[in-house]
């Protein structure tokens, strides 16, 4: 039964019992409504952006989520700018579901990385943590509607949209994102396309 529907039927039923419910209707709303602008997106009102700067940012906003496991964020990004075309709410949002998938799927007392880099033509970003290699049925199914990692009794339900939001993010950038399994890691990397020409700050 629904929260509302709980209570209607329980009039002793106290608040608090309701809460969980409805805090993962909140979180399942607010997927929803991020995915929507997402693919939405149009790459003609990005803007000029410095990715080592946004990454920084996200890697700050998941610090505390971290913390709380005993995890540290190791971070492998340059000190000058890389400037992108992008949109820099969603990409934020991106980078902030991939440290949150592996804050919650990594072990704890571990390492996390999120290494920024530039290759032929585009550029990198990846977050990898501790883990048990992926077979490749989970694999195909990682980036899909509604996918969900192994669960636990300690790792909270989540509305299974995270990782499909990134993949949606990044071929709205005109790039891609994979995942690679390797001496004990799991790596999520997200490739972009990098600029032609010299940027051009946007105000």
């Amino acid at each position: 039964a629904s929260a509302v529907q709980q209570l209607e039927s329980d009039p002793v039923c106290r608040p608090a019992q309701l809460l969980p419910s409805l805090r993962r209707a909140q979180v399942m709303a607010q997927d929803f409504l991020q995915l929507a602008r997402a693919e939405a997106l149009d790459v003609r009102q990005m803007k000029t952006l410095d990715l080592g700067a946004l990454l920084h940012q996200a890697a700050d906003e998941i610090h505390a989520q971290a913390l709380q496991r005993r995890q540290r964020i190791v971070r492998t990004l340059p000190d000058e700018p890389v400037w992108i075309r992008g949109d820099f709410a969603a990409l934020e949002r991106c980078a902030i579901n991939l440290l949150h998938n592996a804050v919650t799927y990594g072990p704890e007392n571990a390492a996390i990385g999120i290494v920024l880099e530039r290759q032929a033509g585009g550029i990198r970003f990846s977050v990898d943590n501790d883990g048990d290699e992926l077979d490749q049925e989970q694999i195909s199914r990682l980036f899909q509607r509604f996918s969900r990692g192994p669960r636990s009794a300690d790792t909270p339900a989540g509305s299974g949209l995270g990782l499909y939001y990134v993949r949606t993010v990044a071929e709205k950038h005109g790039g891609h994102a994979d995942v690679e399994c390797r001496d004990g890691l799991v790596c999520f990397r997200v490739s972009l396309p990098a600029m032609k020409c010299a940027p051009v700050v946007d105000a």
